[in-house]
């Protein structure tokens, strides 16, 4: 025999039985899961059939939810590069959610104020503004008068500002209209006395020539007379030129101011309120079936929880006994 066999029959650890851990089964099949709901199948079948009535109560009694809607245009205002809008839509945004939005829940009952919950929505490429709210169909009426209220104050404000420009552009108008009457009466005046000037001078000259065909005059006071004229004429020709471009300026100035009147845009409503027509959130047909979905969950719950209490029952009874 050799010697590490000698050695290894002598060692203590081959002299003492072998030691294992016990095993346990630990594994649930299917079949015991069934047995378990078979068991226990009354209480799986009063809790499905509970949440199926509390399904059908909660679908029957819940009233849909719709959106309310009321769009609005900002003001414009014409400018040198064609158009100014009165104020951004952040700024109006701000107004109605730091201002008229509390302001006019404040005169709502504290319990109803949670249903008027508002979205305010800036649509990009257009200047426009979407105030939303949500409630059911039976609220339509409050909700239209809650859009028409906050809206309301916010059109007149932004409006305020367009009637102050209007304001300033027909006082512009009534200085360029007074000055354009008074400017014409005087140059209508000084074209008369002027005018005036030359029919006296054309009569002198009329009569000098008569003298001096025969030889009363000499030649060189008609001459002089006739240039003298001719000057008025010129002058004539001058002031009238001068006096019709300034009026045409003054015309063309006034005329600016007008159309500036007609092209002022103000802040308007261009969506009347209206409901969505699609309701909004979950609907009754998937909500009863989430309900019911859960109901079945809760009563597979509710099996085994029956069957754990069942163990400790028996686990109870065996110890009594012992």
């Amino acid at each position: 025999m050799k010697r590490s066999d000698i050695e290894q029959a002598a060692s203590p650890s081959n002299n003492m039985p072998q030691m294992y851990a016990p095993y346990y089964d630990d594994e649930i099949s299917l079949v015991d899961l069934w047995l378990v709901l078979v068991k226990h199948k009354k209480v799986l079948f009063y809790v499905f059939m509970l949440s199926l009535v509390l399904a059908t109560a909660v679908a029957v009694s819940k009233k849909q939810q719709y959106e309310f809607i009321s769009v609005i245009e900002v003001g414009r205002l014409p400018s040198a590069k064609g158009y100014d809008y009165v104020a951004s839509l952040e700024s109006a945004k701000a107004k109605l959610e730091q201002g008229y939005i509390p302001f006019v829940l404040a005169d709502i009952e504290k319990d109803q104020r949670g249903q008027y919950k508002t979205t305010i929505e800036l649509p990009k490429g257009a200047h426009l503004l979407s105030v939303k709210t949500k409630s059911t169909e039976d609220n339509k009426a409050l909700h239209q008068t809650f859009h028409a209220t906050i809206l309301a104050k916010l059109i007149d404000d932004l409006n305020l500002l367009v009637e102050n420009y209007k304001d300033k552009q027909n006082s512009d108008l009534k200085i360029q209209t007074l000055s354009l009457k008074e400017y014409s009466e005087s140059q209508d005046e000084l074209l008369a006395q002027i005018k005036q000037k030359i029919k006296q001078q054309e009569s002198e000259l009329s009569a000098l020539k008569k003298s001096f065909n025969k030889s009363q005059v000499n030649k060189e006071s008609v001459a002089l007379l006739a240039a003298e004229t001719a000057d008025v004429y010129d002058q004539l020709r001058q002031l009238t030129e001068k006096t019709q471009a300034t009026i045409l300026l003054k015309q063309t100035r006034i005329a600016d101011i007008e159309l500036n009147l007609e092209k002022v845009i103000p802040t308007k409503s261009i969506v009347p309120f209206y409901q969505s027509n699609t309701s909004k959130g979950l609907s009754n047909k998937i909500l009863f079936i989430l309900i019911v979905f859960v109901g079945g969950i809760f009563a597979l719950i509710a099996a085994f929880v029956a069957e754990f209490a069942d163990k400790v029952r028996e686990k109870m009874k065996q110890q009594e006994t012992a």
